[in-house]
């Protein structure tokens, strides 16, 4: 099959800034590198699930399809709902993973106009994630700028990360966060409640106005809502 439309890689390891991919299939497969399977189009980044997401065609008309992916699928910068179809467009952007991952879908009509460097960098800046974490570096980026984190902040904010929209309870924070407080047999870690909250107004602070993005639960824990 002929290409029929290709994205322009915006983000994305392997891929290069401005890189090109063809479309040469009715159903093309979005996910992350792995020895257990493949897919059509691949990234390395382990934010990305294996199968993440998928482009079908049906009577020529694209439509976009989230596989269930543990950190979800954005079509112009609104998260769509798993195994639900969404139509694409001319120049949609698409993003994996709270936008660690962005490709803008191009017709092939367009295939011969040139792509402003300065275009794709005002796209790239519009579908900045307000939160990023990147564990090589151990970075955490706020609207794209690193925060200075502590030990216990990284750990913290990282626990949530991986839980977020879902309450992590306050023992699971201990556990998290004070492992080495661990005294074994099964006894609760000595952390007390100030103990969190102290380390709760640090991390908002430092988040400054995505300070808000951290909810407590009186009692109960805190929801990171992305």
């Amino acid at each position: 099959m002929e290409p029929t439309a290709y994205f322009i890689v915006e983000k994305g390891d392997p891929f290069g800034i401005g890189q090109k991919i063809d479309i040469t299939s009715e159903e093309v497969f979005l996910g992350r590198s792995s020895g257990a399977g493949t897919v059509d189009i691949h990234f390395s980044n382990y934010l990305i699930s294996r199968k993440h997401c998928c482009i079908r065609y049906k009577n020529s008309q694209p439509f976009l399809y989230d596989l269930g992916s543990k950190h979800g699928t954005i079509l112009n910068g609104n998260k769509i709902l798993a195994h639900q179809p969404y139509v694409i467009n001319n120049k949609d952007s698409i993003g994996l993973a709270l936008g660690i991952v962005v490709v803008r879908y191009f017709k092939s009509v367009e295939q011969e106009d040139t792509i402003d460097f300065n275009q794709i960098h005002e796209m790239r800046r519009k579908v900045i994630p307000p939160l990023v974490l990147d564990y090589r570096k151990m970075e955490c980026k706020i609207n794209g700028t690193v925060l200075m984190l502590s030990s216990k902040e990284w750990l913290f904010i990282t626990l949530l990360y991986k839980n977020a929209n879902r309450l992590v309870t306050y023992e699971a924070i201990k556990i998290a966060v004070w492992s080495e407080r661990n005294r074994g047999n099964n006894l609760m870690i000595d952390v007390g409640l100030d103990e969190i909250n102290v380390l709760i107004y640090r991390l908002r602070k430092k988040m400054q106005e995505r300070g808000a993005m951290i909810k407590t639960i009186r009692g109960m824990g805190c929801i990171l809502e992305m």
